[in-house]
Formats: structure tokens, sequence, C-alpha cells
């Protein structure tokens, strides 16, 4: 990783030491779970807040009432990511077709003004490059995993492991037939 990488973490508008005020950290607080929403990811989330991603872990720990908010925040994000996991599964993403690395066109017949196609000098069809051929892909794992979350009888069938511990046995001592008294 780079140096920007672990520099850009630590980058503050306050001084070293120095507190945030009560309006300041709900401020901080409620741009951090907007952007957490919609990253799902703690690092982006406070870089976008501009605090300290430990600080988030910080308030995690002793802040009831943001634990509590991120709590609904993370539950947002995944519902967005089941969204977009549900959109390529089911309704897929459109992409350019790509041939030999380029993109392919349609062709469509150059026309001259009585509806006849145009000829050149060697007597060929004229066609001029159409709209760029695109195809509508689906993703079969990721349809296979949200079936997998949403029905049991397409989850794999884990192996039951039954314990049987042993019996405990008692050391009793044998009766040799003498009395003590």
């Amino acid at each position: 990783m780079s140096e920007q990488f672990y520099t850009s973490t630590l980058q503050k508008k306050r001084r070293q030491g120095q507190r945030m005020t009560a309006a300041q950290r709900i401020r901080a607080q409620a741009q951090f779970l907007d952007a957490y929403e919609r990253t799902a990811n703690i690092l982006q989330a406070s870089e976008q807040a501009e605090i300290d991603r430990t600080l988030v872990y910080y308030w995690q720990e002793h802040d009831e009432q943001f634990l509590f908010a991120f709590n609904i925040a993370d539950k947002a994000a995944n519902a967005r990511i089941e969204a977009e996991i549900r959109r390529r599964a089911i309704e897929g993403v459109v992409e350019p077709i790509i041939s030999q690395g380029q993109p392919v066109y349609e062709y469509e017949p150059d026309l001259d003004e009585e509806g006849n196609q145009k000829l050149d000098s060697k007597g060929k069809p004229i066609y001029k490059r159409g709209p760029m051929m695109m195809i509508r892909k689906y993703s079969d794992t990721l349809l296979i995993f949200y079936a997998k979350k949403r029905m049991p009888e397409y989850r794999e069938k884990g192996m039951t492991i039954n314990n049987f511990l042993p019996k405990e046995y008692v050391n009793v001592p044998e009766d040799d037939g003498v009395e003590e008294e």
C-alpha cells in the first residue's frame, strides 16, 4: 500500500489532541453514517466525513446511540448490496459487444433521397455506422448465491457431526468380602 493510503486517513481539520464539540461530533457522525450507508466501507466513509477511522471504532464502543445508528446504516448498506446482487443476477447488466478488442457496431445501408441504397465506385453498397451493439449479461454465480440465501433447499447440505462423549467411569472400590470395623 502506498504512503498516501495511510496518511489520507490521518488528515484532520482539528489540531492533534483537540476534541470535537458536541455539534461537530453529531455532524461528523451523521456524515459518516450517510457515507457508510452508500459505500458499506468504514475507510471510505470516514474519509468522506473527514474523520479518522479509529474514531468510528471508538464511537462504536463508547456511544450507544451511534452504535444503534451504525447498525441501522449497516443493514441499509447490506440491503443496497443485496439489491445490486439481485439486479445483476436477474435483470442483468448491459455491456457493449467487443470483438478483437474493438467495439462492434450495427451498420445500416446508406440511402439516397429516393430510398435506394448508395453504391461506391466499384458497385459495392455503402453502409454507415449505426449504434454500438450491446448485450445483456446475467451473473449465474450471483443468482446461485441469491437463491441459497433466500431458499433453504438450495443451501449446501453441511455435514452433521454428532459428538458422542465416552461414558464417565467412576472408580468404585471393589468389595473383597472383608468387613471393616
